[in-house]
């Protein structure tokens, strides 16, 4: 069954890996269009509690990676690292039907316990 697995919590660029300042470049520029330097406050100011989740399919490979943070925000990157989704006030939003269909699913077998992706929404609102 596909779930959520192996959450990390970087504080630092440093900590990520260059696909994941790839994927925060990436992100940044929808969240926060012109933001010069997607780092700048990493931990702190911005992205403070960043939970990053593989969302792996029955097999075990890594087929998205979750981002939250902030409690109600965050992203959905597929495994290449294309952006697919944002999560605003506690929402995914996403046109990739399947891959919002996936990560809902793979949420709704997975405990959370207290970390942040427990308190998403990953059910589509037109489902």
């Amino acid at each position: 069954m596909p779930r959520f697995a192996d959450c990390s919590r970087p504080t630092s660029i440093a900590a990520l890996s260059e696909l994941q300042r790839e994927q925060l470049r990436a992100y940044a520029a929808v969240r926060e269009p012109g933001l010069e330097d997607p780092g700048a406050g990493f931990g702190t100011a911005r992205l403070r509690g960043l939970e990053i989740w593989q969302v792996l399919d029955d097999a075990g490979a890594k087929r998205f990676e979750a981002w939250v943070h902030d409690v109600d925000a965050g992203a959905v990157f597929a495994a290449d690292g294309r952006l697919v989704g944002t999560i605003e006030q506690f929402s995914l939003r996403s046109s990739d039907a399947a891959a919002w269909d996936f990560v809902a699913t793979a949420a709704a077998a997975t405990t959370f316990a207290d970390d942040d992706a427990g308190a998403i929404s990953w059910v589509r609102d037109d489902a």
